[in-house]
């Protein structure tokens, strides 16, 4: 029983761990002046602001490929999550100022 209390606790651990470390690459993300120009290509590269629901040959209207549509979201979502992010970021410079 002590030994399986010892490996949870390990696991919480271990995840607090990986949880910070993603909080603090997700600040140098923000806080680089890269940030932005990174932000540009993925809009570019994976044309989130296209509807993620796509026929392959638009004349016909067939074609449909769900895991297309599954990606665009994805992409979409991530996109959403780092700008979303970095709009924060910058909302919380602007009222310490």
């Amino acid at each position: 029983m002590k030994d399986s209390l010892d490996v949870q606790v390990r696991a919480m651990e271990e995840a607090a761990k990986l949880a910070k470390r993603r909080r603090q690459a997700l600040k140098r993300f923000q806080r680089s002046d890269e940030g932005g120009v990174i932000l540009e290509w993925l809009r570019e590269k994976f044309g989130v602001d296209l509807c993620c629901f796509q026929f392959q040959n638009m004349e016909e209207k067939r074609g449909y490929d769900p895991l297309d549509a599954m990606r665009r979201d994805a992409h979409r979502e991530m996109h959403l999550f780092l700008s979303r992010a970095q709009e924060d970021e910058d909302r919380e410079e602007g009222e310490e100022l």
